[in-house]
C-alpha cells in the first residue's frame, strides 16, 4: 500500500519563479495582465477606507495607520488560497493539512471546495493536469493553470477557478493566454472555462457561475495578451 502524499497549506509560502530555458527569470501571465487598469479597484478601496475611518471615529479611536482595504483584501485572498489548496489536494489524491492556518479561514473555505468537487463528480469529470506550470519561450513568460479536465465525453477543458467578487475581463484574457501557452507546450484544448465560486457555497449555480469563452473571446484575449507582452518588453527599457 503506497504512502499518501500530504499537501500542507502555508499562506506565507512564496511562489516559485518561472525560469526560461537559458536560466533567466520570467514574469507571470497575471503580472503582464496587471498592466491593465483596474477601474473597479479604486472606488472599492476608497469606500472601504471611508467606512473604516468613520467606524473608528464612532468608537472614539484613532484611525489605524495601515490601509483598511488591504486587511479586507488579504483576508479574502487567504480564504481563496485555502479553497484552491483543498481542491488541488483532492484532485491529486493527497491528504490536505491546514498547517498553522487560522481554523476560521479553513472553515470558511471548505464549503466552496467541497461544493466544487461535488459538482465535478456529478459531471463525471476527471482531472488530467493539476496546477500545471507552463513556461512559454515564445511569449517569454510563465503561467500556472488550475487544472485541465477530461469530460465524460472525452473533451479536454482548461479551467481556472476564481474566488474573487466576480469574473472580470482580465480573467478571460488570463485564461485565453493559458490556452495559447497550453497549445504551444501540450497541444490544443477543446474549451476554456472560468468557474466562479461565490463565498456562500450554497449560492453556486453552474448556469450563472461558469463562463465558457467563445472562440471570438479566446482570439481576442490572446491578441490582447500578446499586445501586453509587447508593452511589458518595451517598458523594461524605462526601468
Amino acid at each position: 500500500m503506497g504512502i499518501t502524499k500530504r499537501y500542507t497549506l502555508d499562506l506565507l509560502r512564496k511562489k516559485e519563479p518561472y525560469i526560461s530555458a537559458n536560466g533567466s527569470e520570467l514574469p507571470g501571465v497575471t503580472t503582464i495582465i496587471g498592466q491593465l487598469d483596474k477601474a473597479a479597484l479604486m472606488p472599492w478601496a476608497a469606500k472601504v477606507e471611508r467606512e473604516g475611518v468613520l467606524a473608528a471615529i464612532r468608537r472614539g479611536e484613532e484611525p489605524q495607520k495601515a490601509y483598511y482595504y488591504t486587511s479586507l483584501r488579504d483576508a479574502a485572498a487567504n480564504k481563496g488560497t485555502a479553497a484552491h489548496a483543498m481542491i488541488e489536494a483532492a484532485l491529486r489524491g493527497w491528504e490536505f493539512d491546514p498547517g498553522d492556518t487560522d481554523p476560521a479561514i479553513i472553515e470558511a473555505a471548505r464549503p466552496r471546495a467541497e461544493r466544487y468537487l461535488a459538482w465535478m463528480a456529478e459531471r463525471g469529470e476527471q482531472a488530467e493536469a493539476v496546477e500545471l506550470k507552463m513556461v512559454s519561450e515564445s511569449y517569454r513568460c510563465g503561467g500556472t493553470v488550475d487544472h485541465t479536465i477530461l469530460t465524460s465525453d472525452g473533451r479536454r477543458v482548461l479551467r481556472d477557478v476564481k474566488t474573487s467578487k466576480s469574473i472580470w475581463e482580465s480573467h478571460k484574457i488570463q485564461v485565453a493566454a493559458y490556452a495559447a501557452m497550453h497549445e504551444e507546450l501540450h497541444g490544443p484544448v477543446d474549451a476554456c472555462e472560468i468557474v466562479w465560486l461565490p463565498e456562500a457555497a450554497r449560492d453556486f449555480d453552474p448556469d450563472k457561475h461558469i463562463v465558457t469563452l467563445s472562440e471570438r473571446e479566446r482570439i481576442a484575449g490572446r491578441d490582447i495578451f500578446e499586445a501586453l507582452v509587447l508593452v511589458w518588453r518595451h517598458m523594461v527599457v524605462f526601468k
